[in-house]
């Protein structure tokens, strides 16, 4: 049975959020990057497509059963200026400036509000 990655579904003009669970490892010392692309579908976009947006990235430290997570933003602003349509990013985590790990990718569907 093939799984599939989730689309998160966004409306333009309102803030594009996605969080990512810390699985395992440290996260103290690392950079996170989240770039949006143009794409199709759920088709990760060749590496010299280009960048519609940049995330920015925070952490948030696990609190009980709750685990850590780094969470990605795109201001509304920003997803305002955006086109409708379908969008994918990923996480490059790099350490001393030296990329460690690249998560999968996470695909973003923008679509018009009803009330505009």
């Amino acid at each position: 049975m093939m799984s599939s990655v989730p689309i998160f579904l966004f409306r333009r003009g309102e803030p594009i959020i996605v969080g990512h669970e810390v699985i395992s490892g440290d996260p103290d010392g690392l950079v996170v990057e989240a770039l949006l692309k143009r794409t199709t579908g759920q088709i990760v976009p060749p590496a010299e497509a280009p960048v519609v947006a940049a995330f920015a990235v925070s952490f948030t430290a696990a609190v009980g059963d709750d685990p850590a997570r780094w969470f990605l933003t795109i201001p509304a602003e920003v997803s305002a200026s955006l086109d409708p349509g379908h969008y994918a990013a990923d996480l490059r985590f790099l350490r001393d400036g030296a990329v460690v790990a690249i998560s999968g990718p996470a695909f973003v569907r923008l679509a018009e509000s009803v009330c505009g």
